[in-house]
């Protein structure tokens, strides 16, 4: 692979959204059966795509995402299609640091760069750096110590099922009960 210069990131950012196109192009009439006929098409689009990253970048990579065009019928070279576009796609996201993956739409770009992360500390004065040191220690020791499971939440306990309903008791049957729970006198008590 060769060294890209700013031209050769500007090319590849350009090919980012035909090559976006054509995936979800060929993703639709994948869901929706309506390739019939396009099989060829898609994959002259693909092969055109793919010679323009690699000729800009010469990386064996893209050379090797190849399409097995000759056999099969449509659908067979729409899926192959599909899954080597998903793959140039992701290879230019990585490349040029552009994605498009968060937004679907065509209008919002996201441009990822490496975290850049500045302290200044010039204005800290007298004990305070160790002050902010102890903070960020004690911080980070009580959420290892809610993570390693001494002192940390304990889990909810689960409800008390609720009491099984009784069955209606008829006028009868209560008059039987209370014979039988208050005796009807003719016993003898203990």
């Amino acid at each position: 692979m060769r060294e890209l210069d700013v031209n050769d990131l500007r090319a590849l950012i350009r090919l980012i959204a035909p090559l976006r196109a054509l995936r979800e192009d060929v993703e639709k009439s994948l869901h929706l059966e309506l390739y019939s006929g396009a099989g060829d098409l898609a994959v002259r689009s693909l092969t055109a795509l793919r010679d323009q990253v690699l000729e800009i970048t010469q990386d064996p990579y893209i050379e090797a995402l190849s399409l097995d065009a000759y056999a099969g019928d449509d659908r067979e070279k729409f899926s192959q299609v599909m899954l080597i576009s998903g793959q140039l796609l992701a290879y230019l996201e990585a490349q040029t640091g552009v994605s498009l993956a968060a937004h679907p739409g065509r209008q919002h770009y996201s441009v990822q760069t490496a975290p850049n992360v500045h302290l200044n500390m010039g204005d800290v004065v007298g004990g305070q750096a160790e002050k902010i040191m102890d903070f960020v220690e004690s911080a980070v020791a009580n959420a290892m110590r809610g993570i390693g499971g001494r002192g940390g939440p304990r889990p909810p306990r689960p409800p008390r099922p609720p009491e099984p309903p009784r069955p209606p008791r008829g006028e009868r049957k209560r008059r039987e009960d209370d014979a039988y729970d208050y005796g009807s006198g003719d016993e003898e008590m203990y």
